[in-house]
């Protein structure tokens, strides 16, 4: 019970995978960072230019900066999912962040296809294939949630569609595709971590 009149039906924690690729994206890319500085001790090859050598190597730690901290800001969004009988309640507990979405707010719901793709030259690799929900507000505004980032997400969007119909009187369409692609992406994060463990190892075997 959140109080005396709400009714808690369900809570969703975030996925194992969501959390898997920010943390350990995080210390990928941040064991790179790690290893490229200080800048003082960057080298520039023989017949480079030192200006266009130093260029790049600025740029290449820069985009390792940015990939580490995206996938910490990933890290401190990771989400919680509360649905009542009167609420959807949305909790980001890293960043003591909590919005609350009264159910009689929610105009619609729309379910599309949700893809996380990774490219490399000509090829694109599929990383995490699955579905969001788009909650559109009667103010206009408009909240996502997606499989990805939480690990009971087609069971929480069949009891949203399902509430709101029976309340609301409203048609929403129902995702019955339950936990279908409950394992996908895990392949991709084992290979991350396998890559993460082996880089620390390098670094840790370095400094000895």
């Amino acid at each position: 019970m959140t109080s005396q009149s709400e009714t808690i039906f369900m809570t969703i924690r975030p996925s194992l995978k969501a959390i898997g690729y920010a943390l350990f994206g995080t210390i990928f890319f941040g064991a790179f960072v790690y290893l490229m500085l200080p800048p003082s001790k960057w080298k520039v090859a023989d017949g480079t230019d030192h200006t266009t050598g130093m260029v790049i190597m600025w740029v290449l730690l820069g985009i390792f900066v940015f990939f580490s901290t995206a996938c910490f800001v990933l890290l401190l969004s990771i989400k919680t999912i509360i649905l009542t009988d009167k609420n959807l309640i949305i909790k980001r507990p890293l960043l003591l962040f909590k919005l609350t979405i009264p159910l009689s707010n929610i105009k619609n719901i729309e379910d599309e296809e949700f893809k996380i793709n990774s490219s490399n030259g000509w090829r694109t690799f599929n990383v995490f294939s699955g579905d969001q929900i788009i909650i559109e507000l009667k103010n206009g505004k408009k909240k996502k949630l997606n499989s990805f980032e939480m690990s009971d997400y087609y069971l929480l969007t069949k009891n949203l569609n399902k509430h709101l119909r029976s309340n609301n009187k409203l048609k929403f369409v129902d995702n019955e595709n339950l936990l279908t692609n409950k394992l996908e992406g895990y392949g991709w994060l084992v290979f991350i971590i396998l890559l993460t463990l082996g880089l620390i190892y390098a670094i840790i075997r370095e400094g000895l």
